[in-house]
């Protein structure tokens, strides 16, 4: 298999991860919007069907992040999900230099080429050299990283049939991404705190 077709083929993977992730997303609407859901197995058609009109990621992002505030109480689970929300608008741009490139390359003292994927490419960001050529290896960790977002909104989807008393069966355990978001979620709240308690109190008398 030469270097072109293995580029081909990790896009291809790639793609079909993030596919994954948009119905995912997608899953997590349904339940937030409280459309008929058994369980995070179950789809609801109509659900995909009103979601699926809206080409916009972001939009539907925008949707989740309403839904997602009108659900949750408590503040470190939301902070947890703006961390989530926030990691998935990064990697959609990360998913849309995959949609967008060109084979690019460079010509052996054999003959052979040596080929690389340029998300983006222009003439004149080449001219500039302001381009950012992609290997099999970093298309492969993009995929990897899509993987591990697909984790993070199953994680909330169960938590949002919990809430709606629905029995999602078995716990989903948290997954290592959500920990991390956990993590930077709560550092944020302390930091935060910590903001309000040392601002001065602003006095009654300013406003006269």
């Amino acid at each position: 298999m030469d270097n072109q077709t293995e580029l081909s083929v990790a896009i291809v993977d790639a793609l079909k991860a993030w596919g994954t992730v948009e119905i995912e997303l997608t899953q997590l609407f349904s339940i937030l919007a409280d459309f008929p859901i058994k369980s995070e197995h179950d789809f609801n058609h109509k659900a995909h069907l009103i979601f699926d009109t809206i080409h916009s990621f972001e939009t539907r992002l925008d949707i989740v992040d309403v839904l997602m505030a009108n659900s949750i109480t408590a503040e470190v689970d939301q902070e947890i999900w703006n961390r989530c929300s926030l990691r998935l608008r990064k990697l959609y741009k990360r998913r849309h230099g995959l949609a967008h490139f060109i084979f690019d390359g460079k010509i052996n003292n054999d003959g052979s080429i040596d080929y690389h994927v340029s998300p983006f490419f222009t003439i004149g960001a080449a001219m500039r050299e302001e381009l950012t050529p992609l290997s099999v290896p970093q298309i492969t960790e993009r995929k990897a990283h899509f993987e591990e977002v697909v984790q993070a909104i199953s994680y909330f989807e169960w938590h949002a049939l919990d809430r709606r008393g629905r029995t999602p069966g078995t716990p989903w355990p948290e997954p290592p991404i959500v920990a991390r978001f956990r993590a930077s979620a709560s550092q944020i709240l302390e930091e935060r705190q910590k903001r309000q308690r040392s601002a001065p109190l602003k006095s009654e008398t300013e406003d006269y």
